[in-house]
Parts: C-alpha cells; sequence; structure tokens
C-alpha cells in the first residue's frame, strides 16, 4: 500500500475493500457543480475561501461519482442524507437511505481524500503539516503515554500528526467527530503494527476494535484510515485526477 493507482473508470466495491479516492484541488471545474443537489452548491456559495469551495466540491462530485458506478444512477440523483441525529442540521455523517455503503471525507491543503466501503463504518482523515504545534492542542488531543513519547521524539511533529489523523479517522468512523475526546482512543507503540483501544467509560465504545492504517500522500501532509471492526480488509489507494466521469465534464 505505497502507490496511488490512476485509474480512468470507476471499479465496483468489493465486500472485503476499502476504496480510498484522492483528488487535488487543481483538478477543480466549475461545472462539477452541475453534480451537487441544490442544497450542496448553496452550502458551497457559503464558504468564503476558494480554496474551501473547491475543496468541498471536489468531495462531493467524487462521492457522488463514485456512489453512482455502484448504484447505476445518475451523480446527482444519489440520496445521501446528512442530517444530524443529535440536532437535526445538515451537518451529521453522510449515508444513504438504504444501501449499507460507508464512506468518509476529508480534506486539507491541496488534498481532498474519500474513503469507501461496502461492509465496514470506515473514517479518513488527512492533514497538511504545520510545524507550529501548540502546547494545548498537544494537551487537548494525545494521552498522558503519547505525550511521552511526543516529548521525547526527534521527530515531534511526525508524531503528533500521526496521532492526530489516527485518531480523527476512528472518531469519523465512530460517527462522533470531535465531539467525543480524541483522548477517549489510546495508541500504543508496537513496531510496525498499530495497536489502539477505546478508553472510554460506555462498555460498547471499550469494546470498539478495528483496522487503523497510516495512508501515503506526500512529505507535506499526513492521512490515517480506521474501518471498524469485521475482518481486515484490503485496501486500494486510486488517484480520481483522470477518471472519465470527472474529466469529461472539462470537455463540454
Amino acid at each position: 500500500m505505497s502507490k496511488w493507482a490512476r485509474l480512468t473508470t470507476v471499479p465496483q466495491l468489493k465486500e472485503n475493500g476499502c476504496y480510498v479516492w484522492r483528488i487535488k484541488t487543481h483538478a477543480y471545474h466549475p461545472d462539477y457543480e452541475d453534480m451537487l443537489t441544490d442544497e450542496e452548491v448553496q452550502r458551497a456559495q457559503r464558504y468564503h475561501h476558494v480554496i474551501d469551495r473547491k475543496r468541498f466540491v471536489l468531495g462531493t462530485v467524487l462521492t457522488r461519482v463514485i456512489l453512482a458506478k455502484e448504484l447505476n444512477i445518475t451523480p446527482r440523483d444519489i440520496p445521501i442524507i446528512r442530517t444530524c441525529p443529535t440536532c437535526g442540521k445538515p451537518h451529521g455523517q453522510p449515508r444513504l437511505p438504504a444501501e449499507s455503503i460507508y464512506w468518509s471525507v476529508s480534506h486539507s491543503g491541496e488534498e481532498v481524500v474519500v474513503a469507501f466501503s461496502r461492509s465496514l463504518r470506515v473514517g479518513v482523515d488527512i492533514e497538511k503539516i504545520q510545524t507550529d504545534i501548540e502546547d494545548l492542542l498537544v494537551s487537548t488531543i494525545l494521552t498522558h503515554e503519547e505525550q511521552e513519547h511526543f516529548y521525547r521524539a526527534a521527530d515531534k511533529t511526525d508524531v503528533f500528526y500521526t496521532y492526530w489523523t489516527r485518531k480523527e479517522a476512528v472518531l469519523k468512523a465512530l460517527g462522533t467527530g470531535f465531539s467525543q475526546s480524541p483522548k477517549s482512543i489510546r495508541f500504543t507503540l508496537a513496531g510496525n503494527r498499530i495497536n489502539w483501544s477505546m478508553n472510554e467509560s460506555k462498555e460498547d465504545l471499550r469494546k470498539v476494535t478495528g483496522q487503523v492504517s497510516d495512508i501515503p500522500v506526500g512529505a507535506h501532509y499526513k492521512a490515517a484510515l480506521a474501518l471498524l471492526s469485521g475482518v481486515k480488509q484490503d485496501i486500494y489507494l486510486l488517484d480520481a485526477t483522470y477518471l472519465s466521469q470527472i474529466t469529461a465534464v472539462k470537455r463540454h
């Protein structure tokens, strides 16, 4: 799992596979918004910064293109639900009303990634690396043991972002995001293995297990993937830059 395959068509999702798609913001085209619903277009227009709008549009379009292939309907007609189960506002974990397809979107800097699984809850996170890490952020994200690892590490930036992306990937797979403390997830050092557990008062969360993997995204970014429970999945890294369903928009 080190190279991103450049594909021109979208493969079917396998039950035992997790598909991580990647696209950069320079691939954005204004006509991509034709694939979005009116609500999504309005949401895109509310972004004050152009880069934020591009990332949102690309993440949404890529999601719709992959799901359209899987469900055999047009991208704009995919019935994506984003209603938060707690407050009812449209910022909840995206899902379909009936199909058991799970996906997660993340973007930072010029990178957009979307991960899909046919059988397991999935979370993906990517972060552009910043060198000025505040102590308050370290104490908010890392457990006591993880902080000890951070402060004695030669490359503190790498250690911090490795923990951060792994934790956020798990929280996104759980569907809680940062409404749940990142410190409720504990990672332990074990050579090349990524061992983790839930340090949580709720019995059902303490029993959560799954597969956490670091995703290679270049020197200036860190990324991680989490798949909850179930059998180990094969992970496919796919570059969406040359997808015919996306590039065709630019030719019209």
